[in-house]
């Protein structure tokens, strides 16, 4: 099962903000950053890995290393 993913326009700015912030202090943090969300997104578009619910029916899925979070509904076969 795959899902597609559908972003809300905040996260494309989040997601630049947090990546320019780590590209500012080194090009390396910035890469990893960028790894570690396309990890995240696999997981979600995988659709393997149920993650934690958060609350009603958003799940959440935490960036290792970084202070950001990934929340998500499920709608068909769409993660929101």
């Amino acid at each position: 099962m795959s899902r597609q993913l559908v972003y809300l326009p905040e996260v494309r700015r989040d997601f630049v903000e947090a990546r320019n912030y780590y590209g500012a202090l080194s090009p390396r943090l910035a890469e990893a950053f960028r790894a570690e969300f396309q990890r995240a997104e696999r997981s979600i578009a995988e659709g393997l890995i149920t993650h934690k619910l958060a609350f009603r029916h958003y799940h959440r899925v935490l960036l290792q290393r970084y202070p950001y979070t990934l929340y998500y509904r499920v709608a068909e076969h769409k993660a929101v």
